[in-house]
C-alpha cells in the first residue's frame, strides 16, 4: 500500500470557529461568520484542514490552515480506490462521491478502511446528478 503524500499549491489561513485540533486532514467550509468549520455530508468545501487549530487553547479562534489547491492528505470515511471522485461525509471525512454530492477531488491512493489517510488531488467539481 502506498503512503499518503502531499503537494501544497495553495494554502490559506482563516479563523477556526471551534476547537478543531482533532480534525487535521478533514474537509472544511466557511460559515456565515467567515470562520472555518467542518464540512457536512455532500457539501461544497473550501478545502482540507492542514493543522490542528485549538491545540494551544482548546477553543475556537485559532488560525486554521486550509489547502484549497494541490494534493492533500485526507481522512477516509470508507474504503476508497485510486481514481474515485470523493466528497465530504457528515463528519468532514472523504467518501466516494454519490448522487447529490459536491465533488471535492479524486483519490490518488487507496483506503482499505475508515480513518486511513489517503492522498487526493483537490478540485472543486460539480454536484453529481
Amino acid at each position: 500500500m502506498m503512503m499518503a503524500w502531499e503537494i501544497p499549491v495553495l494554502d490559506i489561513s482563516l479563523v477556526a470557529a471551534d476547537d478543531l485540533q482533532d480534525f487535521q486532514y478533514f474537509f472544511v467550509k466557511v460559515n456565515s461568520d467567515g470562520e472555518v468549520e467542518l464540512a457536512g455530508d455532500g457539501e461544497a468545501a473550501l478545502g482540507v484542514l492542514q493543522n490542528k487549530p485549538g491545540e494551544a487553547t482548546g477553543a475556537g479562534g485559532e488560525a486554521a490552515s486550509i489547502r484549497i489547491y494541490g494534493v492533500s492528505k485526507v481522512v477516509a470515511a470508507e474504503a476508497i480506490d485510486p481514481g474515485e471522485e470523493v466528497a465530504s461525509d457528515a463528519d468532514g471525512k472523504a467518501k466516494v462521491a454519490g448522487s447529490g454530492d459536491r465533488v471535492l477531488g479524486v483519490a490518488l491512493t487507496a483506503a482499505a478502511n475508515e480513518d486511513e489517510i489517503i492522498s487526493i488531488a483537490l478540485y472543486h467539481g460539480p454536484e453529481l446528478a
